[in-house]
This record gives structure tokens, C-alpha cells and sequence, in this order.
């Protein structure tokens, strides 16, 4: 990619487009600037990490899922920080982390809603789906940050445990809930 090899602003046009092997045209008829293009990016990269969690056995299966593994054993090799490429990003650097967080929570909302579209859950899905994102996003860059002596597979299975705890919790507080009102409407 052309952002580990330059700043973000010294990337030009013409450059994309060799490294891309497209027209210029072709690449403004789908993208109106290069951060867009690092938006496409990260949607293919959470649709491949969370493809498996639209059935709710995915969310509570002790097995962590390989494209999570997969994902920190590619990405280990940039070391401790995760922000090494940030300051190539220069202005648009807020703007991604807005919609990249976004695009995390959407997809992980979209995965929860097909999972469990029957069943009443405690917490709101929109609300879970939120605090999904924010636990996974939260644990990687921590795992960058400050706990990569731990080896890729085995922090995602942490990093997996602990959402699933939070899916968890939602899922089995709806049961109790449910029994406790058939209770109440069989007395």
C-alpha cells in the first residue's frame, strides 16, 4: 500500500491509480477523496472479521473465530504503535477515526440484528452493538499499545471471551426476563 511507503499527502492521483491499475476516471466515479478509499478498506476488513457472526452460536461459541487471529498475526509485524501511520493521515485523520468507528459499530449491529432477530434481549442491540465495537476496538489498540508480548491467538481468544461475556449478558438476562414474565402471567 502506498501509505506505509509515503504521507498520506504526498500520495498523488496518478500514483493510486498505477498502483491500482485503474483509469482516473474509474477511481472518481467511486471515490471522491483518498480517505474514502481507507474507508472501503476498513468495511472489507470488519465484514471479513465479523462474516461469521450473523448466527448467535458465533457469539457465544468458545472457539475464536480464525479471521480474528488471522487479523493481529497480520497486523503484528507494525509494532507497538498503532498510530504509526496516523500522522500521514494529517487532516483526515478525524474524519476516519469518526467513520471508522461507525463502520465497526454498524457491521457489528448488522451481524447482531441477524443473529438474533426473534429473540428479546436485555440490552438494546443498538446499545450492545456499541459497546461490541468499543470493547474490540478498545482491546486491539491495546494489544498494539501495550500487551503484543501476548501472541496474536491467544489475545484474540481473550479479546473474543470478553465480548462474548457482553453478548452474553444480554442473551441470558432476556431469558430470565422472558421466564419471569411467564411466570407472572401464569400466577
Amino acid at each position: 500500500m502506498l501509505i506505509h511507503e509515503k504521507n498520506n499527502p504526498d500520495i498523488t492521483i496518478g500514483e493510486t491509480i498505477q498502483k491500482a491499475d485503474i483509469g482516473r476516471s474509474k477511481l472518481f466515479r467511486y471515490y471522491q477523496s483518498k480517505a474514502q478509499v481507507l474507508l472501503d478498506i476498513h468495511r472489507d476488513i470488519f465484514e471479513q472479521l465479523f462474516s461469521v457472526s450473523s448466527f448467535s452460536e458465533a457469539w457465544l461459541n468458545q472457539d475464536t473465530p480464525p479471521e480474528w487471529i488471522s487479523f493481529l498475526s497480520k497486523y503484528q509485524c507494525l509494532g507497538r504503535n498503532p498510530f504509526l501511520l496516523s500522522y500521514k493521515l494529517c487532516n483526515d485523520l478525524d474524519y476516519l477515526i469518526t467513520y471508522i468507528t461507525g463502520l465497526l459499530t454498524q457491521t457489528i449491529q448488522t451481524r447482531l440484528q441477524s443473529a438474533y432477530t426473534n429473540e428479546s434481549l436485555s440490552i438494546p442491540i443498538p446499545i450492545l452493538a456499541q459497546a461490541v465495537s468499543a470493547s474490540f476496538s478498545g482491546l486491539v489498540m491495546s494489544w498494539f499499545i501495550k500487551f503484543q508480548f501476548i501472541d496474536a491467538e491467544k489475545f484474540a481468544t481473550f479479546t473474543h471471551r470478553s465480548i462474548g461475556a457482553l453478548v452474553h449478558e444480554a442473551t441470558e438476562n432476556s431469558i430470565v426476563f422472558a421466564e419471569q414474565k411467564l411466570l407472572d402471567a401464569v400466577r
